[in-house]
Parts: structure tokens; C-alpha cells; sequence
């Protein structure tokens, strides 16, 4: 969001002595620098707090609950195991998805 605010000051400058003009925008390279901000903030905000606390115990893979005490867990390696909790956190993640809008690619 900040770039691409910085990209529409730049095309419409607010200031009568700055000149206007288009910004050249390399999309590849501010992805790359909000997806290295994504993991740079994931490991600052989670990773480090589970290695921090041996009491955490942080599982991958895809699990389903079989009761409302038993997960069902199927690792990266397509084996399944059973995990019992008293509680469960679920951490889903997010991948974006862009809408069909006019003119929001460009």
C-alpha cells in the first residue's frame, strides 16, 4: 500500500515546484521485498518466540479433528498421527487473491 502510494505522489504531486511525473514501478522487486518483510516478521513474531519456549511444540501438515479433543495430523511426508490436546491453536496462513478489477493490474 505505501508503494503504491509513493508511485501515485510521484504521477500527482501535491507540490507546485516538484514537477509530476510517472513512476517507473518494478513489481518483481517490491514483491520480493513484501515477501521477505512477510518472513522477516514471521520468524521475529513466531519462530523465535517457539524457540524460545521448549513448551511449545510447533507441528506442520495438514490435520483434521477427529473429536473435540484429537487432531488428526498428516505430515509433509503423507504419514498421519493422532495428537491429543486439552487445546488447540490453529494457525491457517493467508495466500492473496486479486479481484477481477479494470485496470488494477496496470
Amino acid at each position: 500500500i505505501r508503494s503504491a502510494h509513493v508511485a501515485h505522489t510521484q504521477a500527482a504531486s501535491p507540490f507546485p515546484g516538484i514537477k509530476s511525473q510517472t513512476a517507473q514501478v518494478d513489481r518483481a522487486a517490491l514483491v520480493a521485498q513484501q515477501q521477505q518483510r512477510v518472513e522477516d516478521l514471521r520468524i521475529a513474531k513466531y519462530l523465535s518466540i517457539v524457540d524460545a519456549n521448549p513448551s511449545i511444540i510447533l507441528l506442520q501438515g495438514h490435520a483434521r479433528f477427529k473429536d473435540a479433543h484429537t487432531l488428526i495430523m498428516k505430515k509433509p511426508d503423507g504419514r498421519e498421527t493422532q495428537l491429543k490436546a486439552d487445546r488447540v491453536l490453529i494457525a491457517t496462513g493467508a495466500a492473496p487473491a486479486v479481484p477481477t478489477v479494470p485496470g488494477l493490474m496496470e
